[in-house]
């Protein structure tokens, strides 16, 4: 004989179950609250990698200028008045 909730005593605290199977997805709210924080990680860890990879590309930028820079100083620092020339063939 199947389980009737209709014919169960009715006690205060009990929740009848149906009969039958049934496929219901439980999700608890920790695992939720886990994925969210999963995604969280997920973001920061990509906002991270970018501001490192800036930082690299501008501090590639910066040696580079540095060094441009150094080579007119020295041109100039010899006594030398075609500094244009070692400028130019610096940006080749």
């Amino acid at each position: 004989m199947p389980y009737n909730a209709a014919s169960a005593p009715a006690r205060p605290g009990v929740r009848c179950r149906p009969s039958g199977r049934q496929f219901v997805r439980r999700v608890r709210i920790g695992s939720i609250r886990d994925e969210a924080a999963e995604e969280n990680r997920l973001t920061a860890s990509l906002a991270g990698l970018a501001v490192a990879l800036l930082v690299v590309v501008a501090g590639l930028f910066l040696i580079q200028h540095l060094r441009d820079k150094a080579r007119v100083e020295d041109c100039l620092m010899s006594g030398r008045f075609n500094c244009d020339a070692v400028l130019g063939s610096a940006s080749r």
